[in-house]
């Protein structure tokens, strides 16, 4: 009672203009509850970026006119993480609830396409992975050769909403990986570091300083390539599908999976897709709510330790657990 108490005193900030001292105040329910640690990224990462857009404006680096759409997003972004707060606070319901006896999935029909998840190499040459070591890798092991390493994997966000495009939920899709990271089964063997508003510079300084296992871009696209951040602007800086693959194949000794969580996406995969590298791509346009359920329910299973296939299958057949549309979206690309 008390904590939805002090979210309504933080909604009176923001609606009174008052965004510093709502962060303020949400920083200090954070710590109190620690039951809402998952929050706590999203929360500095929007304080951050608010923080940022005002130190600009008084250094004269960006007009008041020109900061204010960015100061709208960052504000309904806080609205809606304040939202999710409340909802967790009503619901502690299971990650997969049971289908109601009138769900357009059939119990029996599930069940039988959950038995056919398993993957076997049939090809030795083409599923050995090289991942920068002396050794070579199955890739139908991959998560398993991983885990055993005693080294832990990393997994790269990097999202990107510019201010000159339709404003996507990627807060929301950080929280529910985070959450299924971390309360896996092997939650102490992955690094989750995520990065939005993301830059090409950030990209480039990521991959040269500290090369990550799996990267998963979330944000738009489309068939010439993916949007990322612009400097100055915010607005969209798109980089082109053959320069995309040409970047990621010079690291692609170093990067085991490439998770393209944005429309079209696809045609980059297919141009990224080499016999080293697993890549996931979208098909057609995905809607927020179904990138968000396959996104967190492929960690889900990758957090249990299973193999990139297998997750990527029971991710498909959960947006069909969801009764959700778009199950034939995502695709394996390689």
């Amino acid at each position: 009672m008390e904590s939805n108490k002090h979210i309504l005193f933080i909604r009176e900030f923001i609606k009174n203009g008052k965004i510093s001292e709502g962060f303020e105040e949400l920083h200090k329910l954070l710590e109190r509850e620690k039951e809402f640690n998952r929050f706590t990224d999203t929360s500095q990462l929007l304080s951050s970026r608010y923080a940022r857009i005002n130190n600009q404006i008084n250094k004269g680096l960006i007009s008041i006119n020109d900061s204010n759409p960015i100061i709208n997003q960052i504000t309904h972004s806080f609205f809606d993480l304040l939202d999710e707060i409340n909802s967790f606070l009503k619901t502690n319901e299971d990650d997969f609830p049971q289908l109601s006896r009138t769900a357009n999935v059939k119990t029996k029909q599930i069940k039988e396409r959950i038995k056919e998840l398993t993957y076997k190499s049939t090809d030795k040459k083409k599923n050995n992975i090289d991942l920068g070591t002396d050794m070579m890798i199955n890739k139908s092991a991959l998560i398993k050769s991983l885990l055993s390493s005693g080294k832990k994997i990393k997994i790269l966000f990097i999202a990107a909403n510019p201010l000159d495009t339709s404003r996507l939920r990627l807060e929301s899709e950080v929280r529910e990986i985070e959450n299924e990271l971390s309360k896996s089964k092997f939650r102490n063997k992955f690094i989750f570091k995520i990065y939005l508003d993301a830059r090409l510079d950030d990209l480039l300084q990521i991959l040269l300083n500290d090369p990550p296992h799996f990267i998963h871009f979330s944000g738009h696209g489309n068939q010439d390539g993916i949007l990322m951040v612009e400097d100055k602007t915010e607005n969209s800086h798109l980089i082109k599908t053959e320069n995309l693959a040409n970047l990621f194949k010079i690291f692609s000794n170093k990067i085991s999976c490439v998770f393209l969580n944005s429309c079209y996406s696809k045609f980059q995969g297919k141009q990224i897709a080499s016999l080293k590298t697993y890549v996931i791509g979208m098909n057609d346009r995905v809607e927020d709510k179904v990138a968000i359920v396959f996104s967190k329910s492929f960690y889900k299973s990758i957090g249990a330790g299973k193999e990139i296939e297998f997750a990527f299958k029971l991710a498909k057949l959960s947006i069909a657990l969801y009764n959700l549309e778009g199950e034939d979206i995502p695709e394996l690309v390689s």
